[in-house]
């Protein structure tokens, strides 16, 4: 091989594997800056939930700008959640002169047992009663809440109404809004769309000592534009955000996730006004987008490397054939 094509190959590997380097450093360290805040619900007054003596309080001395929900040392319950019934979409479509309940499924998440008030409010003055007004909810367990809808016979079809209930208790207030829609509801068959990006991997904490004191996160986005989202629930639930939405939305909903590494998976299924629903399994094995990046980036580079070697090549064998004519 001549010294031309050699010091030419020489010097454009070397450059190439350089800049893969840093490339994939770089995609590597913005990803693991990508860190997306879990959290719970919020507090009355802004401040730290109230836990009953002998319970396990907050971690002290949260450092600042920590995502909020992931202090060190783990991942805090839910808490109490509110949520829209399963079965509650028909009723969220209703017609001029009907009534019916709607219901709402609330649960305690912590380990120890809360008393809990319940309210009912709406715009349009539609909400006429509530049922149970009150209860106390041991652990782990739900409680069905009603909310009785009236609409008069004045109202006009294609008019809307948000209806929201709340649930006050020792941590604060947790509610949840539904949309009600004046109208017969639209046939839909089409089940909600899921779709997630990792934003933060477990890939330096494959064994299982590390595991336990490392963390991965993720990104959903999930829609239902036809008959609109009705609910969003995650398991296990610890560890699970999502944007304040109102049951019957077209919109996209943005859900953020963050477990530790021993729990790889996390599955979310998402259910629309018609009972369609789809189950999107969130797997933390999956590459994050600053190494997808890096992948491909360093797919390109070599690309563009061999045929810069093949010009090399031709452009050496050409000058040699030259001398030797010469």
């Amino acid at each position: 091989m001549s010294p031309c094509k050699v010091n030419w190959i020489h010097a454009l590997w070397g450059s190439t594997l350089v800049a893969c380097a840093a490339a994939i450093l770089t995609a590597q360290s913005s990803s693991n800056n990508e860190r997306v805040g879990v959290g719970v619900e919020a507090t009355a007054q802004g401040g730290a939930p109230i836990v009953p003596q002998g319970a396990v309080p907050f971690p002290p001395n949260v450092p600042p700008n920590f995502p909020p929900g992931l202090f060190p040392g783990g991942l805090l319950p839910p808490g109490v959640t509110v949520d829209v019934s399963e079965d509650a979409g028909q009723s969220l479509y209703q017609l001029p002169g009907t009534s019916s309940w709607v219901s709402f499924d609330v649960t305690n998440w912590r380990g120890y047992p809360v008393r809990l008030f319940f309210m009912a409010a709406d715009r349009m003055g539609f909400v006429k009663d509530h049922r149970p007004r009150s209860a106390i909810l041991p652990p782990g367990r739900t409680i069905r809440v009603e909310v009785l809808v009236v609409v008069p016979y004045a109202v006009g079809v294609g008019a809307a109404d948000n209806i929201t209930l709340s649930a006050q208790g020792p941590d604060g207030i947790s509610m949840r809004s539904a949309a009600i829609t004046i109208g017969q509801m639209e046939s839909d068959t089409w089940r909600p769309s899921c779709s997630y990006t990792i934003t933060q991997s477990c890939k330096d904490a494959q064994d299982t000592w590390k595991c336990q004191s490392a963390f991965w996160a993720a990104e959903v986005t999930v829609q239902d534009d036809e008959s609109g989202l009705l609910k969003i629930s995650a398991k296990p639930p610890i560890g699970v955000r999502y944007n304040s939405f109102y049951a019957g939305t077209k919109e996209e909903v943005k859900v953020y996730l963050q477990s530790s590494c021993c729990e790889k998976v996390i599955e979310i299924t998402a259910v629309d006004l018609q009972g369609n629903y789809r189950v999107c399994n969130v797997d933390a094995s999956t590459l994050t987008t600053g190494e997808i990046a890096a992948i491909v980036l360093g797919v390109l580079l070599l690309i563009a490397l061999i045929v810069v070697i093949v010009i090399v090549i031709v452009v050496c064998r050409r000058r040699r054939r030259q001398t030797i004519k010469l």
